[in-house]
C-alpha cells in the first residue's frame, strides 16, 4: 500500500479527485481517504511536526503499515527557483537539532533531488534564509516517525515551490493548482512504486506458503539445523521460479518415502529430495 501524506486538505484534493479516494468515517483523529482496492491511503495530517509525528504514528498503527509498503510525503515548501516546480528531497536536515536524515534513493525517478530544511515555523527571508535549500514544516518529523514503520529506501518526500521566503503570499487555492500541476508526473511515480510494493507483497505470500510446507518437511524428514535451512532455500528458490515443487513433494508422501523413521534415514531422504527437485 501506498500512504500519502499531506500537511493541509487543499494539497490532498487533488489526489483525492484524480484517485477516486473515499473518505474513511471510522478514523476520527485525522482524515483519511482511501480507494477501493485499499491500494491508497491519503492522511492529512495538519501543519507542523507535532501534528506530522501525531497522525504518521496513529495512522500507520492502525493501518498496520509494514516494510513492504511506501509513504509519501506531498506538499508545498519555499525554495529559489520558480514557484509550482517539484523536488524529490535527498536529505533532510531538522534546523532546531541539526539533525540530519538521508532517504534511500533507490528507485528511478524523474525528478530534481534538493535537500530540505525543516523548520517548526514558516521560512522568512528575514531570517536565516539560505537559497540552497527547500525549506517545509513536516518533513524531518515524517521521517522520524516513518522510520518505526518504514525503511528508509521506502519513504519519499516529494516538495512543491510556492513562494521564495513569503508564505502570507500564498493562497490555499494556491497550494492546491501547484499540487495539481504537478499530479501526473507524481502518478506516474506513484504507479511505479505501487508496482513495487505489490511484488513484494506477492512475494512475502510465497514464502509465507513455502514457509508452511519447509516446517512439514523438515519434521518429518528429522532435518537437522543445517539440513532444514538448506530444504529452506531449496524450496524458496522454487517458489520464486514458479516450479510446481508441491507436486514433487507429494509424490514423495505417496511413495512412502516421508515421513522418516529416524535422521539416517533423513539424510537419504534428503538427498532424493534434492535430485528430485532440480
Amino acid at each position: 500500500m501506498l500512504f500519502i501524506f499531506t500537511a493541509l486538505y487543499c494539497e490532498a484534493y487533488p489526489f483525492i479527485q484524480y484517485y477516486h479516494l473515499k473518505k474513511d468515517v471510522s478514523q476520527t483523529r485525522f482524515q483519511v481517504f482511501k480507494d477501493k482496492e485499499e491500494q491508497i491511503l491519503l492522511a492529512v495530517t495538519g501543519v507542523g511536526t507535532v501534528a506530522a509525528a501525531a497522525a504518521i504514528g496513529s495512522v500507520c498503527t492502525q493501518y498496520h503499515a509494514d516494510k513492504n509498503d511506501f509513504l509519501i510525503n506531498v506538499g508545498i515548501c519555499a525554495g529559489k527557483e520558480e514557484k509550482g516546480k517539484i523536488f524529490l528531497g535527498n536529505k533532510i536536515i531538522e534546523a532546531e537539532t541539526g539533525k540530519t536524515f538521508y532517504p534511500d534513493l533507490l528507485y528511478c525517478h524523474r525528478f530534481t533531488e534538493a535537500e530540505i530544511i525543516t523548520s517548526a515555523k514558516a521560512c522568512s527571508k528575514t531570517e536565516s534564509y539560505n537559497s540552497e535549500f527547500l525549506y517545509d514544516m513536516e518533513a524531518s518529523a515524517v521521517y522520524q516517525a516513518g522510520n518505526y514503520f518504514f525503511g528508509p529506501h521506502r519513504m519519499v518526500f516529494l516538495k512543491i515551490i510556492s513562494d521564495d521566503g513569503n508564505p502570507k503570499d500564498v493562497t490555499l487555492e494556491d497550494a492546491k493548482s501547484l499540487v495539481a500541476k504537478n499530479l501526473e508526473k507524481i502518478a506516474e511515480y506513484l504507479h511505479r512504486l505501487s508496482a513495487i510494493s505489490q511484488m513484494e507483497g506477492q512475494k512475502k505470500a510465497v514464502f509465507q506458503s513455502a514457509d508452511k510446507i519447509t516446517e512439514k518437511i523438515c519434521r518429518d524428514m528429522h532435518c537437522s539445523c543445517v539440513m532444514a535451512a538448506s530444504v529452506r532455500q531449496y524450496i524458496y528458490y522454487l517458489a520464486l521460479s514458479g516450479k510446481d515443487y508441491m507436486s514433487l513433494i507429494e509424490e514423495m508422501y505417496i511413495e512412502k518415502k516421508l515421513p522418516c523413521k529416524g535422521k539416517r534415514e533423513g539424510k537419504n531422504c534428503f538427498e532424493e529430495f534434492k535430485r528430485r527437485l532440480l
